[in-house]
Formats: structure tokens, C-alpha cells, sequence
């Protein structure tokens, strides 16, 4: 039940200089333009055309270019002219970008876009088969981003002629590495307060604060409290397990967010190892209990709260990780169990196949909705899992699995 980093960071000062040479532009299209987005598992999913194919992509502010699997790159055709750049997805790599003549997302067209092809079968089990990759930085770059969670829906801005006057915390950014970093407090209860870089990332959907391998070796936060092992996240080039636990406080800016639920990597390599030049991401969780605005022509991302951001975030509450098979209309996998969580204490193990919750069928056409039938602790959920040639109904009690 934990998806995350869906995107790719981009390093090297001389990648970056050339990354620039590309810089899209958007049709004549008058903002602002709105968009409504589907959301699942938290992530919010845009309805884009790759030069005039139809795709469901995710919207990652911590995606450095744009992602789509290697079937859309081949059926779309695209340019693979682009210049080559190291990213840092599950790990290091060297990757050949390539460029869309066209990427349009509602009326917003952006012409000459970089475009990533990558394996993104870890993103798909967890989000679905029908996604097919990300929009990242050349959109957060052309327009003034505004994302709505309780609407559900997406508005573009000209940054020309927007002007904010709301009450929103303005969190000034950098964006050198195309994706958006601010400083942020951590408040620990070994360490106290230590300052952190942290990506505001739309594409980290699972938990408030994901800490790289660095940062949680340098301060021994895998020390701080009691924490569990499980899944970390899953995006560009495979899966991650790391350790889980909720910390004091985040701090961005005057917005104290409490106990938020937090992972931490320990990965060697990648945009969580020991040489990503971020600290961590604060995701979905914080996200989506306020409107956010990426202004990145001004520096800066606006979080105006429409809830209270002290009380903990709500999370899975049953420890499995749920992931669709190639039938779209079958059961979800059980990926792994959290030792101690209430699903283990249940006898679920990794292998079984979701089939029911309650008088409701999980299948991936369900995905979202299973998982948000699992997310409130001391709420009572009968399941039905089959394991090889048996069926099994089980009860569970709801808790929190940090």
C-alpha cells in the first residue's frame, strides 16, 4: 500500500545545462486552464495526450522530466535525440531522453518536451496497469501549478499575470534540479531539531516525510523511536524496503505538521542514497489536506491548510501491500505483510490474493477504494483471501502500523 518515488532526479551541472537547451513551450492556449484529475492511492492522475496518444499520467512535481513506459515511447514515436543525463530513480543510471513534438494536458500544450522511456512496472503494480508514466518538471516550469485535492482538480496559471492574495505559508524554493527543494525543521527525539532540504514531491504518496540513507545515518533516526520494516516505495527502476516510524514534528516554515508518518531509506544509491543531494520529500500526505500552488517563476510553493495540519496523517492501517496483476479485472496480490501489523497477526501472508473486503470485491479496477476501506484504525474489516486452492475469510481490527 505504499507507492512513491514515481519520478526521477537529474544530476550533474552539465546534464542540467543541457536539459535547458529543451525548454518546451505551450500552445496559444489562454490560461488558466483547468483540469480535473483522478485521484488514486493518492496520487492525483491527469489525462494527457504524447504526441496525440491518449495517457494516464501521474503529476510528480519531484520528476525531473516527464516518464512514460517504453510501449507508449515506441507507439508514440518519439525523438530520442535528446541528450543523454544520469538519473536517480530505485538507483543510478544513465539514461537516453527523448523529446514529444507534443504533450498536451487539457487545452496546455507543451511542444518539444523531454520525455524519459522507462521500465515502470513497479509504479503500475501499485497505481495501475492503465497509468503509463509522469508529468514533471516542464509543466511546473511553463505555468503556475495549482492542485485542489478536495476538488480534484488541476488549474494552470500564466506566471506572467498571477498575482496570490490568500493567506497561504509562501515556501521559498529552488528548482536548480528541476524539482522543487525547501528547508524544512525535523524535530527528533534523540537529536532535537536538525534542519533538512526536503523535495515537495506530488509523486511521494504513502508517507508525510521519506528521509534519504544520509541524513538517517548521519542523525540515527532509524534509532529515534521504535520502527518496522516494509516497504519504502516504488517507482522508476523497481521497489525499496526501508524502516517506518512517525516522528515528533515536520516543520515548513510556521506550519507544524504533527507526528507525521515517516520512511527511511537505506538505499546505497539512487535519489535516496548516500550521494542525492535532497535529504528527503515531504509527499501526498501533508499535500492533501491543503491547496498547494507551485510558483516556480517566483521561487516559491504556496500551502493555504483547509485542515488541521498538527494531528498525524492518516495511513494504512493493516500492513499489506496490495499490487495488481496483468488482469486488470482480477484480484490484488498480497506484495508483503508488516511483521507485527494487524494484518500479520491475522495470518495474511505475502502470496495470498485479496479478494474481498467486507461484501465489497478488490480487484484493480478498486484499487483506491480498498485501500481507503483499510486506512481507519479501530474500524473492524472481514476479508476474503485465497491462498493456492483455498478460500479464507478473516477478521481484522484495524491499527495503525507506526
Amino acid at each position: 500500500m505504499r507507492l512513491n518515488p514515481t519520478g526521477l532526479a537529474v544530476g550533474t551541472s552539465a546534464v542540467l545545462a543541457a536539459l535547458a537547451a529543451f525548454r518546451p513551450f505551450p500552445q496559444s492556449a489562454t490560461p488558466p486552464i483547468t483540469v480535473p484529475f483522478e485521484l488514486r492511492s493518492d496520487l492525483a492522475l491527469v489525462r494527457a495526450e504524447v504526441n496525440g496518444q491518449s495517457a494516464l499520467l501521474i503529476l510528480d512535481s519531484g520528476s525531473g522530466v516527464n516518464v512514460v513506459d517504453s510501449a507508449l515511447a515506441a507507439s508514440a514515436q518519439l525523438d530520442m535525440s535528446g541528450p543523454r543525463a544520469r538519473v536517480m530513480g530505485r538507483s543510478d543510471a544513465t539514461m537516453q531522453l527523448g523529446r514529444a513534438r507534443s504533450l498536451r494536458v487539457g487545452a496546455a500544450e507543451l511542444r518539444d518536451a523531454l520525455v524519459a522511456p522507462s521500465d515502470l512496472a513497479a509504479v503500475q503494480a501499485r497505481v495501475g496497469r492503465d497509468v503509463r508514466g509522469t508529468i514533471g518538471y516542464d509543466l511546473f516550469a511553463r505555468y503556475v501549478v495549482v492542485v485542489d485535492y478536495r476538488r480534484r482538480q488541476l488549474t494552470l496559471h500564466d506566471p506572467g499575470t498571477f498575482a496570490y492574495t490568500g493567506t497561504g505559508v509562501v515556501l521559498p524554493v529552488t528548482t536548480a534540479t528541476r524539482v522543487p527543494i525547501t528547508d524544512a525543521v525535523l524535530v527528533t527525539r534523540r537529536m532535537g531539531r536538525i534542519p533538512v532540504r526536503l523535495n515537495l514531491d506530488l509523486g511521494s504518496s504513502a508517507w508525510a516525510v521519506r528521509l534519504g540513507t544520509r541524513v538517517v545515518e548521519k542523525y540515527g533516526l532509524d534509532e529515534d523511536t521504535a520502527t518496522v520494516r516494509a516497504p519504502f516505495g516504488a517507482g522508476v527502476g523497481g521497489a525499496s524496503v526501508g524502516k517506518l516510524l512517525r516522528l515528533p514534528e515536520l516543520r515548513l516554515g510556521p506550519l507544524v505538521i504533527g507526528r507525521p508518518s515517516t520512511a527511511l531509506s537505506s538505499d546505497s544509491t539512487g535519489a535516496f542514497g548516500r550521494s542525492a543531494s535532497q535529504d528527503g520529500t515531504v509527499g501526498v500526505p501533508v499535500f492533501r489536506r491543503t491547496l498547494v500552488i507551485f510558483d516556480y517563476a517566483r521561487s516559491r510553493v504556496i500551502l493555504e491548510p483547509r485542515e488541521r495540519l498538527d494531528l498525524p496523517d492518516s495511513v494504512d492501517a493493516s500492513g499489506l501491500s496490495l499490487t495488481v496483476g496483468q488482469d486488470s479485472t482480477g484480484p490484488l496480490g498480497v506484495e508483503y505483510v508488516v511483521p507485527g501489523s494487524a494484518a500479520a497477526d491475522a495470518g495474511i501472508r505475502a502470496g495470498d490474493e485479496l479478494l474481498r473486503v467486507d461484501d465489497r470485491t478488490a480487484s484493480a479496477t478498486s484499487l483506491h477504494a480498498t485501500r481507503l476501506l483499510l486506512r481507519t484504525a479501530g474500524t473492524t474489516r472481514r476479508l476474503t483471501i485465497r491462498r493456492g486452492e483455498s478460500t479464507l475469510t478473516v477478521s481484522i481490527v484495524l491499527r495503525w502500523i507506526i
